[in-house]
């Protein structure tokens, strides 16, 4: 009997150890497996590096940093500064009448300092631009005869706003185009970049569209300062001639 019970332990052991065995052999094929089907596989690559002059500039959505003759690169572009710019666009004028447009840059003042050295403030455009030592400001429109009063080239002050002036006439009734364009070049005059680009629509008016818009837009003030009293006025005087009859 005790000699049974030994046989049977024995046999316990011995099946378990097979079993044991057999496990450890299929997972040494498995990971065998994997290394043998990884071996093909490309490792991963690496994330590519970007050159700081092919990364994009945020420039706003006035700014534009893009050569405008052969000369242009990108080492020029990487040394120009950012700026306030502040200008005053009409919008509308009267035909055959010359009115002055002014426009502003200062690389430390704020749109507000800027603002302030205007007469009007209703129709101020603000932009942040990119320039550089030299800057050259143009107004073009072939409905107008436009007279620089200041060079359009001009060396852009660290500590004072540089200023540029236009005398303009309208010279054709209707909505009409002015173009203005800000470029900075650099000191050897080798490379020009166009920083700043935009078209500004001019409503001009001859002189009875210009009386006729004032009437629609103040009839209400002309009938609160001038009808009104002028009625209450004829009323009156009608009723003293009455009185005196």
């Amino acid at each position: 009997m005790r000699s049974k019970i030994i046989l049977l332990l024995i046999s316990l052991f011995f099946l378990l150890g097979c079993q044991g065995s057999n496990e450890n052999s299929d997972l040494n094929m498995t990971g065998a497996s994997d290394i043998h089907d990884n071996a093909g596989a490309e490792p991963p690559q690496p994330a590519p590096t970007v050159k700081m002059s092919e990364r994009p500039k945020s420039l706003g959505s006035t700014l534009i940093a893009k050569s405008t003759s052969e000369f242009g690169n990108d080492a020029f572009i990487e040394t120009l500064e950012k700026a306030k710019m502040v200008f005053d666009p009409p919008y509308e004028m009267l035909i055959d009448k010359t009115e002055t447009v002014k426009l502003v840059i200062d690389l430390n003042k704020t749109f507000e300092e800027l603002e302030a050295e205007f007469r009007d403030t209703t129709n101020l455009s603000r932009r942040d631009i990119l320039v550089s030592e030299k800057i050259e400001v143009k107004l073009t429109g072939s409905a107008f005869t436009i007279k620089s009063i200041t060079p359009e080239t001009q060396f852009l002050s660290k500590l004072e706003t540089t200023e540029w002036k236009w005398d303009i006439t309208a010279n054709k009734i209707g909505e009409q185009n002015l173009n203005l364009v800000v470029t900075a070049i650099s000191p050897n005059g080798k490379n020009r970049v166009r920083t700043f680009d935009e078209i500004i629509v001019v409503n001009n008016l001859s002189f009875l569209e210009q009386v006729i818009n004032f009437f629609k837009s103040e009839y209400k003030w002309l009938f609160a300062t001038f009808i009104i009293p002028l009625f209450l006025w004829y009323m009156k005087m009608r009723k003293s001639n009455q009185e005196n009859q």
